[in-house]
């Protein structure tokens, strides 16, 4: 073979593996990036959901916390007796339970947008809690109690349950915070 023809199928051969290689490192190197901040992305979104999952339960607790002062006592009882203020005292503790639950509302969303599904869940079971416990407090401001039931009844109940939704909202939470992240490429 001619050693022209050799120095022209060298030069092609190398040029050829030079673009190859080019293309081969724009690739890696986009891949890289991309794997880069999808390990960011996973990183800030952990810590988020960390943070929205302690403010949730903080607020919730307030929360629940507010209503419970809101339950009604012997004293009170006699007194909404005495001057039939049943009525009255019931709409104004139904606003103040509403206003109670704003913000655990607003910090259920913020958990509810970060995610997992398994979490969501658990804080849709956590605000329909918070919901019964608000309804429980409601029902002892109706005179007379409903038939068949005492008047602490629906509350007691509805606490109750209150916890065991905490306790599996924590449950949940912890077991998305303890598990490492996954490091297989997507």
């Amino acid at each position: 073979m001619d050693q022209g023809i050799a120095a022209v199928i060298a030069a092609g051969t190398a040029g050829a593996v030079a673009v190859a290689g080019s293309f081969i490192g724009v690739w890696v190197g986009r891949r890289q990036v991309r794997d880069q901040a999808h390990v960011e992305h996973e990183q800030w979104l952990r810590g988020q959901r960390q943070e929205a999952f302690v403010d949730f339960l903080a607020i919730w607790d307030g929360a629940v916390a507010q209503l419970q002062e809101r339950t009604l006592d012997d004293d009170n009882i006699a007194v909404l007796n005495h001057t039939d203020g049943w009525d009255t005292e019931n709409e104004l503790v139904a606003e103040a339970i509403h206003q109670d639950r704003i913000p655990v509302l607003r910090a259920g969303e913020r958990v509810l947008m970060l995610g997992p599904q398994p979490v969501a869940r658990a804080t849709t079971a956590m605000l329909d809690a918070l919901e019964d416990v608000a309804v429980g407090i409601g029902a002892q401001y109706l005179d007379p109690p409903p038939r068949g039931t005492g008047r602490y009844d629906t509350y007691w109940a509805a606490v109750t349950a209150a916890s065991v939704r905490r306790e599996e909202f924590v449950a949940e939470a912890t077991k998305l915070l303890q598990t490492a992240p996954d490091t297989k490429r997507r």
